[in-house]
């Protein structure tokens, strides 16, 4: 058994169009050494679509996060993040928040 994930990036998207099964359900894919392959289907919950978009987003922004939390634990924490590290910490945050619009972006800083 290997320790190491498909690589990203991950997708998601219905089954060739159709149900399978005949329940509302989405597949996420990874690209593999076969190409596209199916890593998870996301079914019976009522909320298929957004919680294979969850997974698709948290497994694309894993990585990025890893390296920011590092960055930032290994700094200085006498002294302000140097903006290298805020950066990292800003980009990997936008990869893994999913789009707001402008009035919850706007509510979330009041």
């Amino acid at each position: 058994m290997t320790t190491e994930h498909t690589p990203v990036p991950w997708r998601r998207r219905r089954p060739n169009g159709h149900k399978p099964m005949d329940v509302d359900a989405y597949l996420v894919y990874a690209s593999g050494r076969r190409g596209e392959v199916p890593v998870a289907m996301v079914t019976y919950t009522g909320h298929e679509d957004a919680n294979a978009a969850f997974i698709v987003t948290a497994c694309n922004s894993h990585d990025a996060l890893v390296a920011a939390c590092r960055a930032a634990y290994q700094c200085d924490h006498n002294k302000p993040y140097p903006a290298e590290v805020l950066g990292k910490l800003g980009a990997a945050l936008a990869k893994a928040e999913p789009p707001q619009t402008t009035a919850a972006a706007t509510a979330k800083v009041n």
